[in-house]
């Protein structure tokens, strides 16, 4: 999403891309859904990190600078609410080389 930039290599529109989608969106749905689990008195929301919110090191600083503050976000819904029965999780998987990814020359 960022390609990996570092802070001297990014562009405004590489940042603001990567907020919108890793932060800014899942806060707009938390905010959406809250009101609703408010009123059941109960709810889960599970929002996705990465290793580079715990790390800081796994990937470009605007991916990174994004999940750190979504997890940011999640902890603070989670405190806020937990008196309500609404329950705020972020799982933080890692990245994981696969076969497919490997490169492999053509037969001919």
């Amino acid at each position: 999403m960022d390609r990996n930039n570092s802070v001297d290599s990014l562009t405004d529109e590489m940042w603001d891309r990567c907020i919108a989608i890793n932060l800014t969106a899942p806060v707009k749905l938390m905010r959406e859904v809250i009101p609703i689990m408010r009123e059941q008195k109960s709810g889960s929301i599970v929002n996705v990190g990465s290793k580079a919110a715990t790390s800081g090191a796994a990937s470009g600083v605007a991916y990174t600078a994004s999940k750190h503050g979504l997890i940011g976000a999640t902890k603070n819904v989670a405190w806020r609410y937990k008196q309500e029965g609404i329950r705020c999780n972020a799982v933080c998987p890692g990245g994981k080389k696969i076969r497919s990814m490997e490169y492999k020359p053509l037969k001919k």
